[in-house]
């Protein structure tokens, strides 16, 4: 959710208002425990609260990948299907792709912050809190990815709801492991305030940005060696995150955002068998033999 701050512009002679314009933009974090984190590493000077935080993300990462790992059936095929039986895969495509969607884009916002923010974070920690928006976004696309590959290899509708459900709980882990931490505030919504131009930035402008602000930061560096060292292992940090990011972004806007749950009726009708092509050659053979001669 968005919510607009206005910035006021007044004349400080005579204490009128000029211009009131919309200044900053302020995204409200999603309660799990990859936000938390995020915002902790953010707000607060607290070394040992950040370790405990990120080893949880660690853990509720590996989790959800093992359990994505787990669900993935050996040597399975897609299977064409009834009508019945496809509208129940898009159904819960749609479904599933609706309830990760808004966890995908915030990661895409948290991305982001970093890339506008990298200087403001506590302890110098905007690589963690880039990894942290990464394990979030992988977390959430991987598990949307390999649903509609385990419910296109499902036969009957039984199998494909298990599945689905299955998949909607893995979802849900972030959000249940913020439950069982005794942090204040763990449980309240937070915010990151944008300033509006960060949020409509190209991704050519967020470049030079990134690019303008490594050479700011060093170049009254009294120390030409130390100064080279740090802007180029800053520099290569951000051109890293450019590069996940904007790819991250343009397969959000190309395909994920409108197309993901479609894919269940291309790959069903792109790759799923018929009947008649899952004969053997010889059985074929005879097929086209007997509708010959009647």
């Amino acid at each position: 959710m968005y919510i607009i701050k206005h910035h006021q512009i007044v004349d400080q002679q005579t204490g009128q208002l000029i211009q009131e314009e919309d200044d900053t933009v302020e995204v409200e974090m999603q309660s799990d425990i990859y936000s938390l984190t995020f915002l902790k590493l953010y707000k607060e000077m607290n070394p040992l609260l950040h370790r405990e935080l990120i080893l949880k993300c660690v853990f509720t990462f590996t989790l959800q990948v093992t359990l994505i790992y787990l669900l993935i059936p050996e040597e399975a095929e897609i299977t064409e299907g009834t009508i019945q039986l496809n509208l129940a895969r898009l159904l819960c495509a749609i479904i599933l792709h609706i309830s990760i969607l808004p966890e995908v884009r915030n990661s895409l916002h948290l991305l982001r912050f970093v890339k506008f923010n990298m200087n403001s974070f506590q302890n110098n920690q905007y690589a963690s809190a880039g990894f942290i928006a990464l394990m979030k976004l992988i977390g959430g696309i991987s598990t949307e990815l390999i649903n509609i590959y385990v419910i296109l290899v499902s036969d009957n509708i039984e199998d494909v709801v298990k599945d689905f459900i299955a998949f909607g709980f893995i979802t849900e882990i972030d959000n249940l492991i913020i439950e069982t931490l005794s942090v204040p505030d763990a449980s309240e919504s937070n915010t990151l305030i944008f300033s509006k131009t960060e949020l409509e930035q190209s991704e050519s402008e967020l470049l030079s940005i990134l690019l303008t602000k490594v050479k700011k930061k060093y170049s009254k560096s009294a120390k030409p060696l130390k100064y080279k060292a740090a802007a180029l292992l800053e520099l290569g940090m951000s051109m890293f995150g450019y590069f996940i990011y904007t790819m991250a972004n343009i397969f959000y806007i190309v395909l994920y955002f409108y197309f993901m749950p479609f894919a269940v009726l291309f790959l069903v009708f792109r790759f799923g068998p018929t009947q008649i092509s899952t004969l053997d050659m010889e059985e074929r053979l005879n097929f086209i033999h007997r509708n010959a001669t009647g």
